[in-house]
């Protein structure tokens, strides 16, 4: 962010993790095994299509990539708490970026807010965050020369499931550049 920009209050920066849990009170029933799905939602650009698509699909895990929260390009809504409101369940959410609101950036990539990872869960679920090694690409220099003014890094979530009955289940949400 530079000296003409005007600070914005983010519900998490980059490396920080969020949570909510809107499971009921009501235990669900000890699983024989677990149904997790992964899906790359692409910024929330059809967030009710998302839901609903989640909710008919009814897995126990979800793992999520590029969820938006408070971006302009997305209705500046935030998804993530939509998400775990309406599924009926505990998430984390890991901040990857900040999204800088430039002009340079087309309406359909407009900023304002912050973007991540998320893992959704019925079950009891911890979250840590691991910080990527390498960065194949410098977002905080180099992301104004794609039109994508951001600060921030790649951060893989990781979210450990404890269903009754079963196992721990360890499962990785990570978005990596190409």
């Amino acid at each position: 962010m530079n000296a003409t920009e005007t600070p914005v209050e983010w519900p998490c920066l980059p490396g920080e993790i969020l949570c909510y849990d809107y499971r009921q009170g009501t235990a669900s029933p000890a699983p024989t095994s677990l149904k997790v799905l992964q899906w790359n939602v692409e910024r929330n650009y059809e967030s009710k299509a998302i839901q609903d698509t989640l909710l008919a699909l009814d897995a126990d895990v979800f793992v999520l990539q590029e969820i938006d929260i408070g971006c302009r390009r997305s209705q500046s809504k935030d998804h993530f708490k939509t998400l775990c409101e309406t599924l009926g369940m505990k998430g984390g959410f890991v901040c990857e970026f900040v999204e800088i609101d430039s002009p340079c950036r087309s309406p359909r990539d407009a900023g304002g807010g912050v973007h991540g990872n998320a893992i959704l869960s019925k079950y009891d679920i911890d979250f840590n965050v691991l910080p990527h090694r390498h960065l194949a690409f410098d977002w905080d220099t180099k992301g104004g020369t794609v039109n994508e003014p951001r600060k921030g890094r790649r951060f893989t979530l990781v979210g450990t499931v404890h269903a009754p009955g079963l196992p721990s289940i360890v499962c990785y949400c990570v978005h990596l550049e190409v």
